[in-house]
C-alpha cells in the first residue's frame, strides 16, 4: 500500500475484488444443480423484503462518509459528529447490507453452488463489522473508541439503548431513493442477469 499510495491502493484492490465477484457469479451461473432443499413461493416475498433494506443499506453505506473506512480516520477528528445518518443505525450498514441480501439468497436458492456463494459472502459480511473494530482499536485511532460508543453493528441497537438518536433528514431521501432504485432495476434485470425470475409464480 504505502508503494502505491492509499487512493491506487484502494482502487486496485476494488477492481481486483469486483472482478473476483464477478467470477464468482459466472461460476455460480454455470454450475450444476445440485438440489439442497425446496421452499414454498412465498418465501420469495419474505426474502424480498429483506433484499430490500439490504440493497438500500449497501447503497447508503457506498454513499456516506464512514470513519470505519481504510483511509477515513480523519472524520473521527472533525468539528462534525461522525455518527451521523446512516451511521446512527448501524456503524457498518453496506455489510449489514451484504448480510441481509445474503440471508435471503440462501433461503430461497436451494442448491449448493449457491449455498456455497451465498453462504460464503454472508459469513464473511457477518465478520466483517468486527474486525474493522478490532484493526481499528489495534491501530490507537483516536476518537473511534467514541464513536463505537455511540454507534452500534447491530442495526437500532445505539438507538435503542439511548446511545444515539435517529435524524432521517441527515440519511437523505436522495441516497434513498438511489437505494429503492437499485433494488428495483435489479429485480427487474435479475431474470436477464442470473437466468431467475425471483417473483414470478
Amino acid at each position: 500500500m504505502q508503494a502505491l499510495g492509499l487512493r491506487a491502493y484502494l482502487g486496485l484492490f476494488s477492481l481486483l475484488s469486483a472482478l473476483g465477484l464477478a467470477a464468482m457469479i459466472l461460476a455460480l451461473v454455470r454450475a450444476p444443480h445440485v438440489h439442497l432443499w425446496s421452499q414454498p413461493r412465498w418465501l420469495h416475498w419474505i426474502a424480498a423484503l429483506l433484499v430490500l433494506p439490504g440493497i438500500v443499506l449497501a447503497v447508503l453505506g457506498l454513499t456516506t462518509p464512514n470513519p470505519t473506512l481504510v483511509g477515513s480516520d480523519e472524520l473521527l477528528s472533525g468539528s462534525q459528529e461522525p455518527a451521523r445518518g446512516v451511521l446512527r443505525i448501524t456503524r457498518h450498514p453496506f455489510l449489514i447490507g451484504v448480510v441481509l441480501w445474503g440471508v435471503a439468497h440462501l433461503l430461497t436458492s436451494g442448491h449448493a453452488a449457491a449455498a456455497l456463494f451465498f453462504g460464503s459472502l454472508t459469513a464473511l459480511a457477518l465478520l466483517g463489522p468486527a474486525s474493522i473494530d478490532r484493526r481499528k482499536r489495534r491501530l490507537g485511532v483516536v476518537g473511534f473508541e467514541a464513536f463505537a460508543a455511540a454507534t452500534s453493528i447491530v442495526p437500532f441497537a445505539a438507538l435503542a439503548s439511548g446511545r444515539n438518536h435517529l435524524d432521517l433528514r441527515e440519511i437523505g431521501t436522495a441516497r434513498s431513493a438511489l437505494g429503492v432504485l437499485a433494488f428495483a432495476a435489479l429485480l427487474a434485470a435479475h431474470p436477464w442477469l442470473f437466468g431467475v425470475a425471483p417473483l414470478a409464480f
